[in-house]
């Protein structure tokens, strides 16, 4: 769906007709039904022995699946179609399995969270544990679920599209040549990185992107404010095309692509909008439930690039909250796990929707003057306010 815009919101602007809903619909059904293709073929099964799908996604992608009206789902009071979505034949949205094959779909809680989050919150053991734990999925949007076994509430804080690689310099999605780990020596140069598939790295994914500005923060490349310090990048800060500054990661020789890879100030400042949408917005919802993050027992992470993420580099730039490592646990993707478990067990569908979905309140901070004035303050590294990462150590500053 990139092509009609490169957010979900963006994508809710254009299908504002019954005519552009169904161009939608049909780019998500063609994406799923070559999956399906790819998967047949590799497990040797046929397509008419496959009878049910079932799917977890976020409430604006469910509802363009079905065909529903999501043009409310950006408006105040920004109010979704429904919930609840029906099991209905595959074939009447387009996907091909067998003839009378069904559809079914994780129940969502508000428009910006959505069944990939009451997947999360099932297979995390949330709604299982009497201690208290913080779920964050990370991602364009960043859904926070705070709660136990007798309470669950959640939020959602718009972090943009640059944990997927999408408005970064040299930025990708989580495929083939992505740079997901670099480690850099105190003048710049690069100690060792991992690239996804082991080839030549392409560009920067969102782990990768978080890696980088961390460790050019830890050896004084950059300050806490995200501009580059001259004395300590050396050579490969340059002035980009485009103006502005930028930092030279690898040379084009060294890449995928034959072209240079490199990190910019507007790349990093971008970047730290979007960390700061997401501390503030687990901070706030935490301090409307009179706690904060030393309450937190446990913090579970879910999303797509959660699983190769760096805990201390995350906490270093101020994405994270300072506390010890070994409260962090990564679900991975938590929405696929939670649509398998759903499409084999009937209990664990009747929890998502009885344990879960009916009984998390939603917490909207848009129109939270705590969230909205707290924003500002997260937006340098770690944060305005240094005595909230106190494991945190900086480089001295230079005059």
């Amino acid at each position: 769906q990139i092509s009609f815009g490169e957010d979900v919101i963006s994508r809710i602007m254009y299908g504002n007709s019954n005519e552009r809903r169904n161009e939608l619909r049909l780019k998500i059904v063609e994406d799923i039904n070559e999956l399906i293709q790819g998967l047949v073929k590799d497990s040797g099964v046929m397509l008419p022995d496959i009878t049910f799908i079932q799917c977890s996604g976020n409430t604006i992608m469910t509802h363009m699946l079905y065909g529903l009206d999501s043009t409310h789902i950006r408006r105040e009071p920004y109010i979704p179609c429904t919930a609840a979505f029906p099991v209905i034949r595959a074939s009447e949205v387009g996907i091909k399995i067998n003839p009378r094959g069904l559809l079914g779909a994780i129940p969502c809680v508000s428009s910006y969270v959505g069944g990939d989050v009451v997947s999360d919150a099932l297979i995390s053991g949330i709604v299982d544990s009497e201690d208290v734990s913080l779920l964050i999925d990370l991602g364009t949007n960043g859904e926070m679920v705070v709660g136990n076994s007798e309470w669950l509430v959640c939020c959602s804080a718009s972090a943009g599209p640059c944990f997927e690689g999408v408005g970064i310099s040299c930025g990708m999605r989580a495929t083939t040549g992505a740079i997901e780990q670099i480690e850099f020596s105190t003048n710049g140069d690069v100690l060792e990185f991992r690239v996804v598939g082991n080839g030549k790295p392409k560009g920067l994914c969102g782990s990768g992107i978080i890696d980088a500005v961390g460790e050019l923060l830890r050896v004084g490349c950059i300050d806490r404010s995200g501009r580059f310090n001259d004395d300590a990048c050396g050579k490969r800060l340059r002035e980009s095309e485009s103006g502005g500054r930028e930092f030279l990661i690898f040379s084009a020789e060294k890449s995928f692509s034959g072209k240079d890879i490199v990190l910019s100030e507007a790349d990093i400042s971008n970047l730290i909008r979007a960390k700061g949408a997401i501390y503030n917005a687990a901070e706030a919802l935490l301090r409307h439930m009179s706690m904060d993050f030393k309450d937190v027992k446990k913090i579970f992470l879910a999303g797509g690039f959660g699983s190769n993420l760096k805990i201390p580099q995350a906490i270093g730039i101020g994405l994270l909250p300072d506390v010890p490592i070994d409260r962090f646990l990564v679900v991975g993707n938590g929405s696929v796990q939670g649509a398998k478990a759903a499409l084999l067990s009937r209990e664990a569908l009747k929890a998502m929707q009885e344990k879960v979905a009916s009984k998390m309140t939603y917490f909207e901070l848009s129109v939270d003057p705590i969230y909205m004035n707290e924003y500002s303050a997260c937006l340098f590294l770690p944060h305005t306010n240094i005595e909230k990462f106190p494991s945190v150590v900086l480089p001295p500053r230079k005059h």
